[in-house]
C-alpha cells in the first residue's frame, strides 16, 4: 500500500501538485462568503434557558439594547449653566438618533411638585443658562438625594454623568446588525461635533449596540492583522530553525492552503463569523506547520545520511506516515470535542480548527511529496541546514543524556512540580466580564472603566416581579413587598443603584402631601395607589412614561439593578440570593428570575467549564484507545495520558497563580490543546518503540534513538506553535489574548515533559516490566550466572544491561 501511494506520487507529482492547487483555490474562493456578527446573542444557543428568559422580559416590558453617552468635566462640576446646557442640548439631540425609543439624564428628569391642588411634572433642567445659583443649588440637593438619579445618571462627585438611550433594533439577522451599525455611526458623528464644541468634555460611548460593533470591529481587525504577523513570525521561526529557504517556502505553502482552504469551505457553506473567529486562522497555520516539518527534517537528516534524494523522501514517509496520521487524528479529536460547548462560537471555532488540521494533513500528504519529488534537491541545504540541525542535535541528546543516567531523580522532582501546581488549579476562579472582552485601544472598554470608577457600575440585572393578576400592581401589598424588595437589593454588596416602581409611587405621595417626609411610604389603599399613578402618567410627555417599567394588563413591573465591577460568581450569588428573598418573604409573588447580558454570560461560564471538561475527558478516553491501537499496547497507551495531562495541569496550575480566572475563552484550551500535545508524545514514542521493536535497542538506547530522529522535528514544531499562539498577544480582543497565551504555555510545557519526564517514565517503566516479568515467569534457580566487571558471579537479574535484543512475547511487555 505504501509503495503504491509513493510510486504514484513519484510518477503524477506534476499533476498532484497542479490539481492540489486548483482544488485549493476553489475551496478558498468561498472565503467571500463569510459573515461576521456584531451581535452578543451568537454566543447563546436556542435553547439557553437564560436566554429565554432574557427574551420574555423584553417581550413582557420593551428592549434592552441601550447607548450611554457618558461625560466628564476633568476639572469643573456638571452642576454648572454651561454643563448643565450641555446636557439639556446633548439629550434633546439623542432623540433624533435613529431606532431611539427612549432618552434618560438628568436634564429630562421628570421632577414632580404640587402647587395648591394640582400635581405638576417637569424636566428637571431647562433652559441650563439661565439658571441662577439658587435654581443650581436646588438641582444639585436633588440629584443628591433622589434614588432614581444618585449613582444612575450623575456620579457623586458631580463630575460625571451618564444619557441613556433606549433602542427598538429589528429582532434578529442582518437587518438588526446593520441597524446597530446605522446607529453607532451617526451617534459617533453626533459626539464628535459636541467633542469640538466642548473641548473641556470628555465624552465616551458605551451600552450594548457599542459592544456589538466593536465586536465586528475586533474580529475583522484579528483576521486581518494578526494573520499577517502569524505570516511573518512563522517565516523567522522557520529560517531560523530549518536555514532552508527550500523547507520554509513548502511549509508555508502547506500552511497558507490550509488556512485558506478552511475559512473557504465554511464560507461555502455560509458560516457567519464570532469574535473568537479572529482566532481561527492563526491556530489554523500553527497547527498546520507541524506535518510537512517533520517530513522536511526527517528529509534532511535522510540526505545529511548520505542517502539519494528518492530513498531519502521514501524514508521520510516511511517513518512519519503513521506518526503524523495520528497526531493529526488526535488533534481532530481533541478540538472536536469543544463541541460540547454551549456557546455556538466555540463550536464552530472546533470544527474550523478540525477542518484545518484535516487540510493540513491531506497537503502534507500529497503536496510535500510531490514538491520533493519535483524540486532539485536544495545544493545549499547541506552545509548550512545541516549544521544548523546538528548542533540543536548535540544540544539535545546532551540533554537525554543526563535523563538517562537519572530517571528516578526525573520522574519524582516532576512529580512534586506537577502536584504542587495542580493545587495551584484551585486558585482559578469562574468568571465571564463581557464588558472586558476588549482592551483599552476601544472606546467602549475606556467607557466602561470610566463609569465603573465615576458613576457606579455598567452590570445590568432586570427582574419580572408579577402579580399573576391584572391590575395587581395597585395593591398596597404588592408595593411594599416591592419596596422592602427594593431595599434590601440596596443593602447588597456590590450594588450601585436600583430602580424600582416602589420609589415613584413613595415620591408621589410624599408630593401630593405637601412634600411632608412622613408620607415617603406606599399608600395604604389600592385606590390612592391608582389615582396617584394615573395622575403621574397623564402628566408625563410622551417616550419618558412607565412603559418600559409596567407591562400593559399592569400586573407586573420591572425592577432594574446596576452592580459595580465583579465576577461572574458575585453576579450568580445576586441573583439568586434575590430570588430566595422572594421566595422567603414575599412567596405570593411570582418571581422570574434576574436577566441581562451579563447574567447570561455568567451562568453560560459555568455550563460552558462543565461541558467542556465531560468533553475533555471523552477526547481523552477516546485518544487513549488510538493510542493502545497505534502503539500496540494498551500499558503503554494508558502510560501515555500521563505526559498528555500534565501539561495542562502545570499551565492552569501557573494561570491560577498569576491569573486567576477562567472564563470560556480560557476552558477551551483544555481541549484544544489536548490533541496537540499528544502529537510530541506520539512522535516520540512511536520512535522509541521502533528502536525497541525494529533494531532491538535497550531502553535508554532507544531514548537516545528518539532523541535523536525526532527531538530536533519537536524542538522546530513546538517553538513555531509556541510563536504562533504567541500572535494572539498583540490581539484587541481579550479572549483571543487569553486562548493564545494559555496555549502557548501548554505547548511549551509539552516539549519540556516529553523531553524530560516521558523518557524518565519509559525508563522506569521498562524497567518495571522486566523485574515483573522475571518475577513472575523465571525462579531463582533458572537465572544464570554473569561475570560482573570484578570477575564475581552475579544474578543475571542484576544486570538488565548484559542482552540489548528486545524479546516480545506477544503481551504488553517489552524487555531484554
Amino acid at each position: 500500500m505504501f509503495d503504491r501511494y509513493l510510486s504514484f506520487i513519484e510518477r503524477n507529482h506534476r499533476w498532484v501538485v497542479l490539481w492540489t492547487l486548483i482544488i485549493s483555490v476553489f475551496i478558498a474562493s468561498g472565503m467571500t462568503r463569510l459573515g461576521l456578527s456584531s451581535d452578543f446573542r451568537i454566543y447563546f444557543s436556542d435553547d439557553n434557558p437564560q436566554l429565554k428568559t432574557f427574551d420574555a422580559l423584553e417581550e413582557q416590558f420593551s428592549k434592552m439594547d441601550n447607548l450611554w453617552m457618558y461625560l466628564e468635566s476633568e476639572h469643573a462640576s456638571l452642576f454648572e449653566p454651561e454643563n448643565l446646557s450641555l446636557l439639556e442640548k446633548l439629550t434633546e439631540d439623542a432623540w433624533q438618533l435613529p431606532y431611539v425609543i427612549r432618552v434618560s439624564s438628568l436634564s429630562n428628569y421628570q421632577h414632580t411638585q404640587v402647587e395648591g391642588d394640582e400635581l405638576w411634572v417637569n424636566f428637571l433642567v431647562e433652559d441650563a443658562e439661565s439658571l441662577s445659583s439658587a435654581d443650581l443649588e436646588k438641582i444639585r440637593a436633588i440629584a443628591g438625594s433622589e434614588p432614581s438619579l444618585k449613582n444612575n445618571v450623575i456620579g457623586p462627585t458631580g463630575q460625571a454623568a451618564l444619557i441613556q438611550l433606549r433602542l427598538a433594533l429589528p429582532d434578529e439577522g442582518q437587518g438588526r446588525i446593520e441597524a446597530g451599525q446605522e446607529h453607532l455611526a451617526k451617534t459617533r458623528a453626533l459626539i464628535n461635533e459636541y467633542r469640538a464644541q466642548y473641548p473641556k468634555i470628555q465624552f465616551l460611548l458605551a451600552g450594548s449596540v457599542v459592544s456589538n460593533v466593536t465586536m465586528q470591529e475586533a474580529v475583522a481587525q484579528d483576521l486581518g492583522s494578526l494573520a499577517i504577523v502569524s505570516y511573518l513570525m512563522l517565516l523567522v521561526v522557520l529560517w531560523l530553525l530549518l536555514r532552508s529557504v527550500f523547507g520554509m517556502i513548502i511549509s508555508l505553502g502547506v500552511i497558507s492552503l490550509s488556512s485558506l482552504g478552511t475559512m473557504g469551505f465554511f464560507g461555502w457553506i455560509g458560516t457567519t463569523l464570532a469574535p473568537v473567529a479572529g482566532f481561527v486562522l492563526t491556530a489554523i497555520m500553527t497547527l498546520a506547520i507541524a506535518d510537512s516539518v517533520h517530513l522536511l527534517v526527517s528529509y534532511f537528516q535522510q540526505l545529511g545520511d548520505g542517502k539519494p534524494k528518492q530513498q531519502a523522501i521514501r524514508e521520510s514517509l516511511r517513518i512519519n506516515l503513521g506518526p503524523v496520521f495520528i497526531t493529526s487524528l488526535t488533534t481532530i479529536i481533541g478540538v472536536l470535542c469543544l463541541n460540547s460547548s454551549d456557546s455556538p462560537p466555540y463550536q464552530d471555532l472546533g470544527n474550523m480548527i478540525a477542518v484545518g488540521v484535516f487540510m493540513a494533513w491531506l497537503l502534507s500528504m500529497t503536496l510535500t511529496p510531490a514538491l520533493l519529488v519535483w524540486l532539485p534537491e536544495p545544493v545549499n541545504h547541506s552545509d548550512e541546514s545541516r549544521q544548523s540541525v546538528g548542533i540543536q542535535q548535540r544540544w539535545l541528546l546532551a540533554l537525554a543524556e543526563q535523563v538517562i543516567r537519572r530517571p528516578l531523580v526525573w520522574f519524582l522532582g516532576f512529580g512534586v512540580v506537577v502536584l504542587l501546581l495542580c493545587y495551584s488549579v484551585s486558585f482559578n476562579k469562574l468568571s465571564e466580564s463581557w464588558h472586558e472582552y476588549y482592551d483599552e485601544t476601544f472606546e467602549v472598554r475606556k467607557a466602561v472603566d470610566r463609569i465603573n470608577e465615576t458613576i457606579g457600575g455598567n452590570n445590568l440585572m432586570e427582574f419580572s416581579i408579577e402579580t399573576g393578576v391584572a391590575e395587581g400592581i395597585y395593591e398596597p401589598d404588592y408595593m411594599t413587598k416591592l419596596a422592602e424588595f427594593t431595599d434590601w437589593l440596596r443593602l447588597q454588596p456590590g450594588v450601585a443603584h436600583v430602580y424600582s416602581l416602589s420609589d415613584t409611587v413613595k415620591r408621589l405621595n410624599r408630593d401630593l402631601n405637601q412634600g411632608q417626609a412622613s408620607f415617603y411610604r406606599i399608600p395604604e389603599s389600592r385606590e390612592m395607589i391608582a389615582q396617584q399613578m394615573l395622575l403621574y402618567e397623564l402628566s408625563l410627555p410622551m417616550g419618558l412614561g412607565l412603559e418600559d417599567t409596567i407591562d400593559i394588563d399592569r400586573s407586573a413591573s420591572r425592577v432594574g439593578v446596576t452592580l459595580k465591577k465583579m465576577d461572574s460568581e458575585s453576579i450568580i450569588a445576586i441573583e439568586q440570593n434575590a430570588g430566595a428573598w422572594l421566595r422567603a418573604n414575599a412567596p405570593e409573588l411570582v418571581e422570574i428570575e434576574g436577566t441581562s447580558y451579563a447574567v447570561i454570560f455568567a451562568h453560560i461560564v459555568h455550563r460552558n467549564v462543565v461541558s467542556l471538561v465531560i468533553g475533555t475527558m471523552i477526547a481523552m478516553l477516546v485518544i487513549c484507545v488510538v493510542l493502545m491501537v497505534s502503539l500496540k499496547s494498551i500499558k503503554l497507551g494508558l502510560l501515555s495520558l500521563i505526559p498528555n495531562i500534565a501539561p495542562a495541569a502545570l499551565a492552569y496550575g501557573i494561570w491560577g497563580m498569576t491569573e486567576g480566572y477562567i472564563d470560556t475563552a480560557v476552558a477551551v484550551v483544555m481541549c484544544i490543546s489536548l490533541g496537540v500535545v499528544v502529537d510530541d508524545t506520539v512522535h516520540f514514542m512511536s520512535k522509541y518503540l521502533r528502536a525497541r521493536r525494529e533494531h532491538g535497542m535497550s531502553a535508554p538506547e532507544a531514548v537516545r534513538y528518539a532523541f535523536r530522529t525526532v527531538a530536533v522535528a519537536l524542538l522546530i514544531t513546538t517553538v513555531t506553535l509556541v510563536a504562533g499562539f504567541s500572535v494572539m498577544m498583540f490581539s484587541h480582543f481579550t479572549p483571543s489574548v487569553a486562548t493564545g497565551t494559555l496555549m502557548a504555555l501548554t505547548l511549551a510545557l509539552a516539549l519540556v515533559v516529553d523531553f524530560l519526564f516521558l523518557p524518565a517514565l519509559l525508563l522506569l517503566f521498562d524497567k518495571m516490566s522486566y523485574y515483573q516479568l522475571h518475577t513472575e515467569h523465571v525462579s531463582s534457580d533458572e537465572v544464570p550466572e554473569v561475570l560482573s566487571n570484578d570477575d564475581k558471579p552475579r544474578d543475571a537479574r542484576s544486570r538488565p544491561e548484559i542482552n540489548n535484543k528486545v524479546v516480545h512475547d506477544g503481551s504488553d511487555k517489552l524487555y531484554r
